[in-house]
C-alpha cells in the first residue's frame, strides 16, 4: 500500500501539492480503510475494522436512501446531503478512478464479478457505496 499511496506516488499524482494536499488526505484515508477491510482477518487492523463494520450509519442522513431522506428530512438537511454526496463523488472520482486505472491488480474489479454489473458493483470493495461507507467512518 505504501507503494501506491506513499509520498512518491502522492507527488506523482499531485496529491501533495501545497494548498491542495489537504484535499486528498480524506480520500487517501478512505482508500486505506477499504484496503484493510478487504484484507479481513489478515489485516493488522482487523479488530479496528470489525468495530467500524459494526458501527451503525443510520444517524447519518447522507447514508439514507431517497425515500427516507424525502420523508424524514427537511429541505435544509436534503440540501446538505446533496452537497456532502457531491463532495464524496468528487473525492471518489479524483482518487479511486486513478488508482483503478494505474493499479488494476489491487483496485480493479475482480473478473469473476464481471458477469452481473450490479452485483459486481455491490461486492467491489472500492465501489462508490463502499467509499461512502468509509467516509462515514
Amino acid at each position: 500500500m505504501s507503494r501506491v499511496l506513499g509520498p512518491e506516488s502522492r507527488a506523482n499524482y499531485g496529491w501533495d501539492d501545497g494548498d491542495n494536499a489537504a484535499d486528498y488526505e480524506i480520500p487517501i484515508l478512505i482508500v486505506a480503510i477499504l484496503y484493510h477491510r478487504s484484507l479481513g482477518r489478515r489485516s493488522p487492523l482487523a479488530s479496528y475494522m470489525h468495530v467500524l463494520e459494526s458501527t451503525p450509519v443510520d444517524s447519518m442522513p447522507f447514508m439514507w436512501d431517497k425515500r427516507r431522506l424525502r420523508t424524514e428530512a427537511g429541505e435544509g438537511v436534503r440540501k446538505a446531503v446533496r452537497d456532502v454526496r457531491a463532495d464524496i463523488r468528487d473525492m471518489y472520482d479524483a482518487v479511486i478512478k486513478v488508482l483503478v486505472r494505474d493499479y488494476p491488480d489491487v483496485f480493479g474489479r475482480k473478473s469473476d464479478n464481471a458477469t452481473n454489473s450490479n452485483a459486481a458493483e455491490d461486492n467491489w470493495i472500492y465501489s462508490h457505496k463502499s467509499f461512502q461507507w468509509a467516509f462515514a467512518m
